[in-house]
């Protein structure tokens, strides 16, 4: 698990990361925009929260181990309900053309890798109907996400893009806006993008400030 910027996996992976073996061995999990800024989180924290969260770490090591232990041997399909629903969906999946070609070519072997990694959480030595559910659930996420993350944009698309996430989950004036933005773009360019993104709906204007519609 590790963790990076969207706009560092935009800029630096290469257009070769989608091939191979590389990327199906990751789930990318993205935030839109950030919640909560947290300045020390361990000060944050009561000292019985402290306690809890330590606790909480060690079961999980335990457990882990545990896990582990189960894996040792061959993992197959619960019954003929299991393999049929993996047999059904990979015969109707519609690979991704362009970018992510290369990834969606891997998708039956990554659906499978999350199945059987989701049947070992439940301490299962069998792969279920559920599991394969879930599996293909995970895969269609981890894609929806990958687009947004790993393809790079054009420069238009990094400043829309950078303009979202400052607003986040906010309501902000146009100064505040260019306040923000004075490093990534000028007045002028803020002022068209805002006027774009509100005419597409991706942004609301209301009572002299801007904010993303509900969702």
């Amino acid at each position: 698990m590790g963790g990076s910027t969207k706009q560092w996996l935009q800029d630096m992976l290469p257009s070769t990361a989608g091939e191979g073996g590389f990327l199906p061995r990751f789930l990318i999990v993205k935030e839109d925009y950030k919640f909560q800024r947290i300045a020390d989180p361990r000060r944050h924290m009561t000292d019985i929260q402290r306690a809890t969260l330590a606790t909480e770490r060690e079961k999980v090591f335990y457990d882990f181990a545990k896990l582990v232990r189960i894996s040792e041997g061959l993992i197959d399909f619960e019954d003929y309900d299991a393999s049929d629903a993996y047999t059904e969906w990979y015969n109707i999946y519609l690979p991704e053309s362009g970018a992510l070609a290369p990834f969606a070519a891997r998708a039956g072997a990554h659906v499978l890798r999350l199945a059987l990694l989701i049947a070992i959480s439940c301490s299962r030595d069998y792969i279920s109907a559920d599991d394969v559910r879930a599996g293909i659930c995970l895969y269609s996420y981890a894609t929806d996400r990958l687009a947004e993350v790993v393809i790079p944009l054009s420069p238009e698309g990094k400043k829309v893009t950078k303009l979202l996430e400052t607003i986040g989950n906010l309501s902000m004036s146009s100064m505040e806006i260019r306040r923000a933005m004075r490093n990534y773009m000028g007045s002028q360019d803020v002022d068209r993008v805002l006027g774009d993104l509100v005419r597409d709906r991706e942004l609301i204007f209301e009572e002299n400030l801007y904010r993303r519609p509900m969702a």
